[in-house]
């Protein structure tokens, strides 16, 4: 996922774990934080988390108080879904927007303050920021690829820098895009950016990396705010306008190829599986979009939700999360996806909070469940899934 702007960000938290655990019956009490985490300062941070990272049995989460920028990184510990324990807060000087992580190092796109390193190899001390290299812009977005880290600067376009020695990081290579860079993916040579206010596709070539080059680029009608990419075809969250298919086959021209009106949702988040497309669609629920013919995609049906957040898919199934403040249901909805056309519920869990991003491992999903922090579930068996853990955070996750 690439980043939407800050405001109404919509939050998916990836996990990449081992062999999962036995399931457990039923759910236990969320750790108290306090327990794992001692404040450098006194401080209620009452903002979303941006965004989730994952190497071996850790979570690396970034977290922002919209209204005093206390900001910075959350380590968890989450070698047993059924107990995650969170275990330091480092904190960054800028607006913790997003982290990448490579070998011993954190990554963190800091808002005003650029690009922070974090060293995360001592287990059981304080992870020190061992580097740092301030960007010109705003940075929003950070994905890596070999020894460089590719960042979204908003303002300032898309900006390379050399991590190979990553307590000296430096920017040795400058995009200057037309608008506001929000996201960035990498494919190949290649890296794509979301830009906002004039909207458009950017195609870099990054062959070179000291000497990025815009190749490619493709107007959108709306605001793109999120970008995957999916053999020949870029799949772009457009705002108001819906999503836009943007053929990439030859990256020096990419084109539109296909549009979805969503009418008057705004798009800020896609998924893709396999033939399907699946983009939540608010009060309505989420959208499943025929993509097998890019330049015709459709929207086959819809899984009637109420308030729809985040969605991920595994196999057969879709893992819905609802924001249950104004309804009686809510948490996490199960919909098989056996045939994608005509979907059905076929299990739900109710969370305590107001369930927004979701990731799938294994047999787990993993919510961003507002004030009542990151919930565990068992999906081993999707039609019974089941709170196995939680975790409270000091934001809203």
């Amino acid at each position: 996922m690439k980043r939407p702007e800050y405001l109404g960000l919509m939050f998916l938290i990836g996990f990449a774990l081992g062999s999962a655990p036995a399931p457990t019956a039923s759910a236990q009490d969320c750790l108290d934080y306090g327990e794992y985490l001692h404040w450098v300062g006194g401080v209620d941070t009452a903002s979303p988390s941006q965004n989730i990272a994952v190497a071996d049995s850790y979570a690396y989460m970034t977290v922002v108080n919209g209204y005093d920028e206390t900001t910075g990184l959350q380590i968890i510990d989450i070698s047993a879904p059924e107990s995650p324990l969170i275990l330091e807060m480092i904190y960054t000087s800028g607006i913790a927007f997003d982290v990448a992580v490579s070998g011993n190092y954190a990554y963190v796109a800091d808002g005003g303050s650029g690009l922070q390193v974090i060293d995360i190899s001592l287990s059981g001390h304080v992870p020190p920021i061992v580097g740092a290299v301030d960007t010109p812009g705003s940075a929003r977005g950070v994905a890596l690829a070999g020894d460089y880290a590719y960042v979204a600067d908003y303002g300032s376009g898309l900006q390379v820098i050399d991590i190979s020695v990553p307590e000296s990081p430096a920017i040795v290579g400058t995009v200057n895009t037309p608008n506001l860079s929000n996201g960035v993916a990498i494919a190949g040579n290649h890296a794509y950016v979301a830009e906002c206010e004039d909207s458009r596709l950017l195609v870099i070539d990054i062959t070179v990396p000291e000497s990025p080059a815009i190749v490619g680029a493709v107007d959108t009608p709306g605001c793109a705010l999120d970008v995957a990419v999916a053999g020949n075809y870029a799949y772009v969250a457009d705002g108001g306008s819906g999503l836009q298919v943007i053929d990439i086959s030859v990256p020096q021209y990419p084109t539109i190829a296909g549009t979805v009106d969503l009418m008057y949702h705004v798009a800020r988040d896609v998924t893709v599986a396999g033939n399907y497309a699946y983009l939540p669609y608010g009060y309505h629920g989420v959208l499943v979009i025929d993509i097998s013919f890019p330049e015709s995609p459709a929207i086959v049906n819809s899984i009637k939700l109420y308030e729809a957040g985040g969605v991920a898919v595994a196999g057969n199934h879709a893992y819905v999360t609802i924001n249950s403040e104004n309804e009686d249901i809510g948490g996490l909805q199960v919909v098989k996806l056996a045939l994608p056309e005509s979907p059905a519920i076929v299990g739900a869990a109710d969370t305590p909070g107001g369930a927004r991003g979701i990731a799938v491992d294994d047999s787990y999903a993993y919510v961003a469940d507002g004030d009542s922090g990151l919930q565990v579930i068992n999906i081993l068996v999707p039609e019974s899934p089941a709170i196995v853990g939680c975790v409270d955070t000091p934001a809203q996750a």
